[in-house]
């Protein structure tokens, strides 16, 4: 009937949430990690910063589905890290120990 609320809900199946998977993870210091997404991703930015938020590594890079990266951790010492990877407007915080 006229005048009744409608809720719609729009939504949108082909927008993928993103993710990132790192191996190993604790890391070994001075060696490298692998990162990991499901589905495709181009130009994923991705930041390295220690516990107090200092910005240490920054790289771009595009990912195929399943197929692994190579991170160069070697300036890094051992400690807890985090990655800081965005895609667009999506954002997502990762931790990364290195033994």
């Amino acid at each position: 009937a006229w005048g009744e609320i409608c809720n719609i809900a729009i939504t949108n199946p082909d927008i993928e949430k993103l993710n990132m998977f790192i191996f190993p993870n604790p890391g070994s210091q001075g060696r490298e990690v692998k990162l990991q997404t499901n589905g495709d991703w181009n130009n994923l930015k991705i930041a390295v910063s220690d516990a107090q938020g200092h910005g240490l590594i920054k790289v771009q890079s595009d990912f195929k589905n399943k197929t692994p990266k190579s991170l160069n951790i070697s300036s890094l010492e051992s400690g807890m890290y985090f990655l800081h990877i965005t895609h667009g407007k999506q954002m997502l915080t990762k931790k990364l120990l290195i033994q």
